[in-house]
């Protein structure tokens, strides 16, 4: 027999004292140890002390397979061989190997293979097979429809009636808008008596009215406009700077030299020379003076402008900010939205009937399976 015990058969009373046998005779082979092994079992004087080997002793042990072999029909099929430890095995392995041995000259049997069932229990797992006969079915025919008339279909139009309720909040809003609309109401019938005008009447018996006074026709008086004046010192300018150029352009005109003279002079006697007479004479100061009097003419005017000019956007500035902050202040107020209508939603009875929920029992199907175990074991 093999090492191993594959049929996990019970050992009887003899074979238990075979067993302690072997476990002697194990103990005592591991006492005749080569001297390598003694002195690595052996107590060293330093250092940390190994503990002593003490083989594994064996308990007889029982597989609830025994239960099923002993209450299978092939029971006198399947022999009880002795047990032997797996550590016996080894020993006699070890000893003398079986794989290095001649092959002997026995022939093989020719015998047939028995074939032995692997008790899967399938016929305990598997259903019924058994087909129940189905009740006949009857058909039943449509009847004819009746073309006379068009075809009108059946809508079945429910009522529904929902139940009065009130919120909280609905007695308080409700109250306020009351409030609200008393003083709009209030408001509106003051702001009517101060519209109404009520002439005073005429007093009785005075006939002596006070006469109009006339005053004589108002008759307008020359003016003059700024724009007028503008124009004018822009003709000024405007002819002044033309004869300016004209006389640079008569100054800086280009002249032509005359013809050289190749006579030969006769040298004359010197004369007397005429008397001097003063020519009149200008000095630059004089033009240079008047020219910047024009010149800061020019720049007060267009300072003035310039000065206009930023007052006029400095005021629109503000206009456009006071607009801005209007315009802000408009939207910052809280416009509720519209209350938005939708298409109704027409919600059709169902015709199947409600679920019905099954307990899965699974504490219960696990409790018939062992009963049903059990009752076959």
């Amino acid at each position: 027999m093999d090492a191993t015990n594959f049929n996990n058969d019970k050992p009887e009373v003899g074979e238990k004292f075979e067993y302690m046998k072997d476990v002697s005779r194990v103990m005592s082979a591991s006492s005749t140890q080569s001297p390598q092994t003694k002195i690595y079992l052996a107590k060293n004087s330093g250092g940390i002390q190994k503990r002593a080997f003490v083989p594994t002793v064996l308990k007889p042990f029982k597989f609830y397979t025994e239960s099923r072999d002993n209450n299978s029909p092939n029971k006198e099929n399947s022999p009880n061989p002795p047990f032997i430890p797996l550590a016996y095995g080894v020993q006699q392995f070890l000893e003398s190997p079986t794989r290095f041995d001649a092959k002997t000259g026995k022939l093989r049997s020719n015998t047939l293979t028995v074939p032995k069932s692997p008790y899967l229990r399938t016929k305990y797992r598997s259903k019924p097979t058994t087909i129940l006969p189905s009740p006949t079915h009857v058909i039943k025919a449509n009847p004819v429809p009746d073309y006379k008339e068009p075809y009108r279909p059946v809508i079945e139009h429910r009522l529904i009636e929902l139940p009065m309720f009130s919120l909280p909040g609905e007695e308080i809003s409700k109250r306020k808008s009351q409030e609200i609309e008393e003083r709009i109401r209030q408001e509106n019938e003051k702001m009517e008596k101060m519209r109404e005008f009520k002439a005073q009447p005429l007093p009785t018996g005075f006939h002596n009215c006070p006469t109009r006074p006339y005053y004589s026709p108002t008759h307008p008086k020359p003016f003059a406009l700024l724009t007028n004046d503008r124009g004018e010192k822009y003709q000024r300018e405007f002819y002044e700077k033309v004869r300016k150029e004209q006389e640079y352009y008569k100054e800086n005109r280009f002249h032509a030299q005359p013809l050289p003279n190749f006579k030969r002079e006769v040298p004359r006697k010197p004369e007397c020379p005429p008397p001097t007479e003063p020519i009149g004479f200008f000095f630059f100061t004089d033009t240079r003076m008047e020219e910047r009097h024009i010149f800061d003419e020019h720049r007060r005017f267009r300072e003035k402008e310039a000065e206009e000019q930023r007052l006029a956007e400095i005021r629109e500035k503000e206009i456009r900010n006071a607009e801005e902050i209007r315009r802000l202040r408009a939207n910052l107020v809280h416009h509720a939205q519209p209350i938005r209508y939708y298409t109704p939603i027409n919600i059709k009875p169902s015709n199947k009937k409600p679920t019905r929920p099954i307990s899965p029992m699974i504490g219960e199907k696990r409790r018939k399976y062992r009963d049903s175990l059990s009752k076959h074991v």
